[in-house]
């Protein structure tokens, strides 16, 4: 009998938020998973070489949720969050070559939005700072708050009014607590480090009326903390900066306008000095704000990769960051992008499609590039079994290995030609043929076809 039943939601793993080490040469991933025991969902750290030429191998044990994996400067640790020990996500520091993770945070609330300092001595990262009420672990005993802004409350995050988001650093040598840098009746995320390391952009909205007008800038504040700076001026919204290598400016994603909606969330570089705002995809008829963010836009020597989003599918392009060439696509096809990173002449990008889960793909992150794809992945007929003659390892995720018959089938599905309109000649003229060259699939991943009732087990696959 064929078929799904419920308890093969179980079974599904899929990848996320790819990061590469410094000289490309490694990549950093999250393996989310469920856990039928605990009906709760589960997440562990795993590297594999960006080239694919060896096998991945699991870094974190992945007892209960481990993610955000963030690579130091010089490529010898990585930082991640976890609640190994508790229910909120602290940060931890692990070294390359292995052992056991160095906690730097004990905070109440969890901690999001790790970054390295330039040197790699400090952590800044995001938490929620919750009113003193709270230290009344029972509702009944707590005295009652009275909530004056609009914005008081989220889902999936509970009360905000009380607990507002803030930015913070942690020394990497554990010789202090962490140092709040920033404070007030406001919400700050972002941070980003400056390249000189001297102090940190974030976006934040500050203005009298904050809670009530849709208006976010980009503010600098002092490594050692201090009063923000606000560097933009309003007339939209703003999010997800990244300096360039130089410090001379900062990419992000704006949207133009207040109360002024549809409009499209565009790539902008924001002089660092000045505040002055160039948009770089006006002309492009996309929105290049994904819901939900996948992260900030990327530096890539003289240009900058992005996500946006296009007839349902989630892609990557790129844009000269002086404006001086439209913006080109980079990732295309029938697929959903749900990560992706650059460094050292590479990208990764983790995505999904709509019979496969959310797998891990190394490509070339300029565009032009010749496209060779080939796969000849193992294809299963989904049958239910008993349970006692289930196997749960592949590639050390949570897997079971169905019998059925082999199949050879293309793994790229990538267009040719990607209709993305851009320039003043013609409003539907299409950018140039782009081809993207798949390195290399890294293995590891199950992958489900759910409206052909299959089961794929990922394996490393080689080019042709």
């Amino acid at each position: 009998m064929n078929g799904m039943v419920p308890e093969d939601v179980f079974e599904l793993t899929g990848v996320a938020d790819p990061r590469l080490s410094p000289d490309g040469k490694t990549v950093a991933y999250v393996v989310a998973a469920v856990d039928a025991k605990a009906n709760d969902y589960r997440g562990a750290i795993w590297l594999a070489p960006a080239d694919g030429a060896a096998e991945p191998r699991r870094f974190t044990s992945g007892a209960k949720h481990d993610a955000d994996p963030r690579w130091s400067p010089d490529g010898s640790q990585l930082a991640f969050t976890s609640n190994r020990e508790g229910k909120a996500m602290q940060l931890y520091v692990m070294p390359l070559a292995g052992g056991e993770p160095r906690k730097l945070t004990s905070l109440k609330e969890d901690v999001t939005q790790p970054a390295w300092s330039p040197d790699g001595s400090t952590i800044a990262f995001v938490a929620r700072v919750p009113d003193a009420a709270y230290d009344e672990e029972d509702d009944k005993r707590r005295q009652p708050r009275r909530f004056t802004r609009l914005q008081y409350k989220l889902d999936s995050v509970g009360w905000t009014g009380d607990r507002r988001q803030h930015l913070f650093a942690v020394n990497l040598d554990g010789s202090g607590e962490p140092v709040q840098l920033t404070d007030g009746d406001f919400e700050d995320s972002g941070p980003a480090w400056s390249p000189d390391g001297a102090k940190l952009a974030f976006v934040s909205a500050r203005q009298p009326d904050w809670d009530t007008e849709p208006v976010s800038d980009v503010y600098l504040v002092a490594a050692e903390g201090g009063e923000p700076r606000r560097l933009t001026r309003g007339g939209g919204s703003i999010d997800g900066p990244s300096w360039s290598p130089d410090g001379a400016r900062l990419a992000a994603q704006r949207y133009p306008g207040v109360f002024d909606d549809p409009k499209h969330t565009q790539i902008a570089v924001v002089d660092a000095i000045s505040g002055v705002i160039d948009l770089l995809t006006a002309a492009l008829d996309r929105n290049c704000g994904t819901y939900p963010q996948l992260r900030e836009p990327v530096w890539d020597g003289d240009g900058i990769v992005f996500a946006l989003e296009d007839h349902g599918n989630t892609h990557l392009c790129r844009v000269a960051a002086d404006g001086s060439r439209a913006p080109e696509l980079v990732v295309g096809g029938e697929r959903t992008v749900t990560g992706f990173d650059v460094a050292g002449g590479r990208l990764v990008y983790s995505a999904d499609e709509p019979t496969r889960l959310s797998e891990l793909f190394a490509a070339e992150p300029r565009p032009g590039a010749r496209r060779r794809a080939a796969s000849h992945a193992r294809r299963r007929r989904f049958r239910r079994r008993p349970r006692a003659r289930r196997r749960r390892t592949l590639h050390g995720h949570v897997g079971r290995r169905l019998p059925g018959r082999r199949l050879d089938h293309e793994a790229g599905g990538l267009r040719a030609r990607q209709e993305v309109p851009h320039a003043a000649e013609h409003p539907r003229r299409a950018v140039r043929p782009v081809r993207q060259h798949v390195l290399r699939r890294v293995p590891g991943v199950l992958r489900r076809g759910l409206r052909r009732r299959v089961l794929e087990p990922a394996r490393l696959v080689r080019l042709q």
